[in-house]
């Protein structure tokens, strides 16, 4: 596993921090065909039955209130956001949500700590590296980033001038790259750090891209992981 130092300065307060360098997503068929490459007796078809029944089940529990402990490996529990107006108000939506948390089973961190190797790497290029994107706000164990949530990408060489149309920042629809969002405002413009409030969007797959000529005549354009988008 390999992860990047990187600088940060937030609340008057600078920090360094260790961020992993992600290669990508295993989304449910990637991960079925590497448990079918590690050498499980069961089929695909049977793989893909008990993970689909699984889901079903921890949503139909968690709709009844219960929490779901799957043995170490994570536990989900419900929980109401939004804000109420005293102890008489009442659930009402969209002003509050219900929704599901998830925290990684103390073992598993346990194992990954004491199996994984890491290895630093130093990043630079003459592009725009988006090495990290992060949620400041959302709470703990949620799979996903909240629309209106102060967001901060980490990378190199990530200032741009806003002055110039061929240069950007965009939140790009995942599935139709032509559908996207430019961000305009900004609480901070670094080389190294940008930081913003996620727009709401019609999509919940998607991937920032950023656009700059770093001073020269072309312009240079880089990508971050994939991030789900979540509405509070």
């Amino acid at each position: 596993m390999k992860y990047f130092i990187f600088q940060t300065h937030l609340l008057n307060e600078s920090k360094f921090l260790g961020r992993v360098i992600l290669k990508g997503t295993y989304d449910q068929n990637a991960l079925i065909e590497r448990m079918l490459q590690m050498g499980s007796s069961l089929t695909k078809p049977d793989i893909t039955a008990v993970l689909q029944l699984l889901a079903s089940s921890i949503e139909r529990v968690c709709a009844e209130g219960f929490k779901v402990n799957l043995g170490g490996l994570l536990q989900i529990t419900p929980a109401i956001g939004g804000k109420f107006d005293g102890k008489n108000d009442t659930f009402t939506p969209p002003r509050n949500t219900l929704y599901l948390t998830a925290q990684v089973g103390r073992a598993l961190n346990e194992r990954i700590a004491k199996n994984t190797s890491v290895e630093k790497v130093v990043v630079d290029s003459t592009r725009p590296i988006l090495l990290d994107v992060s949620d400041s706000e959302a709470d703990p164990g949620i799979a996903g980033m909240v629309v209106g949530n102060i967001i901060s990408v980490i990378g190199k060489h990530l200032k741009f001038d806003l002055a110039r149309p061929s240069e950007y920042l965009r939140l790009v629809n995942a599935t139709n790259p032509l559908q996207f969002v430019a961000i305009s405002r900004f609480h901070k413009i670094s080389d190294q750090e940008l930081v913003f409030r996620l727009p709401a969007v019609a999509f919940t797959e998607a991937y920032f891209e950023i656009a700059s000529s770093l001073g020269t005549s072309s312009v240079r354009v880089g990508r971050s992981r994939l991030i789900t988008l979540l509405v509070a």
